[in-house]
């Protein structure tokens, strides 16, 4: 190990390793290291050899935040026990910090741990799906709005039905996503209420709206989002679902909930070959 100290007197320890044939004088640091350490190519460096203290300095427990190298967007697994695993495994004995960047092989794909048992997270804005028992656990808040007072909900007579759609649409929702990815359950994503006109259909999706610890509902009416231009209603469907798309690419399973409630949606869903 060696503490490197820089120009602007910021100090940094590394690990190295011999290799043959490189200049004698000389340390090669990959680019993530360069990026984290502020390194330009070339720069004249102060290096002395570091010394660990095995009573306080050894690691128990490290946290790992995890991103591509190179950006893209997968749906595609990666399992965090054998990741864990494999980490463990090739960077034993290696000079960690908080905040340290480095590149590291997941079969075809490099990973980049952009902070540093073996536990690793999503990095902000990551589209890596990390699955398995290392993964870090995320804070989640309670779905149900704390402040909210159930004798206030306006909604007499429907008990019943109040119940099945909050034990079909929300209850699993309580669960943390590591629970129900074990459990193998699936989140209803969405629930038509049908019936005559003002029986409590609008009231009732308007109040569990208000009720769940989510984003403010978009309650659109169903002849709003026709359009005169072909292939606009389409796009203006589209409009309403894009920012829950865009949470889940970055978040996951852990991105919060969106309500969206369609009030007259018979006025857009038609039959197949009706006008």
């Amino acid at each position: 190990h060696v503490e490197v100290t820089t120009s602007t007197n910021r100090k940094y320890v590394f690990t190295l390793k011999g290799c043959p044939g490189f200049p004698c004088g000389q340390i090669g640091f990959s680019l993530p290291m360069r990026k984290w350490a502020e390194l330009s190519l070339n720069q004249t460096l102060e290096v002395r050899p570091y010394t660990f203290n095995p009573n306080i300095q050894y690691i128990a427990k490290v946290v790992l935040e995890v991103d591509f190298l190179d950006k893209k967007t997968t749906l595609e697994p990666y399992d965090t026990e054998k990741m864990a695993t494999e980490f463990v495994k090739n960077f034993c004995k290696q000079a960690f910090t908080v905040g340290q960047m480095l590149a590291f092989k997941n079969n075809s794909d490099w990973i980049i741990i952009t902070r540093c048992c073996c536990c690793l997270e999503k990095a902000e804005g990551s589209a890596v799906n990390l699955v398995g028992k290392a993964k870090g656990k995320t804070a989640r808040q309670s779905i149900i709005n704390p402040d909210w007072d159930f004798q206030k909900m306006g909604i007499g007579g429907l008990d019943k039905e109040f119940n099945a759609i909050f034990r079909r649409a929300f209850a699993s929702r309580v669960f943390p996503p590591e629970f129900v990815q074990q459990l193998g359950l699936k989140h209803v994503r969405g629930i038509l209420l049908f019936g005559p006109p003002g029986t409590g259909k609008t009231l009732m999706a308007r109040q569990i709206g208000q009720m769940l610890n989510a984003r403010e509902p978009k309650i659109v009416n169903g002849p709003q989002i026709l359009d005169k231009y072909v292939g606009e209603s389409e796009a203006n469907i589209r409009r309403l679902f894009a920012e829950a798309e865009e949470e889940e690419k970055r978040l996951g399973p852990n991105s919060g909930l969106h309500i969206i409630i369609f009030d007259e949606i018979d006025a857009i869903c038609k039959a197949r070959g009706s006008v």
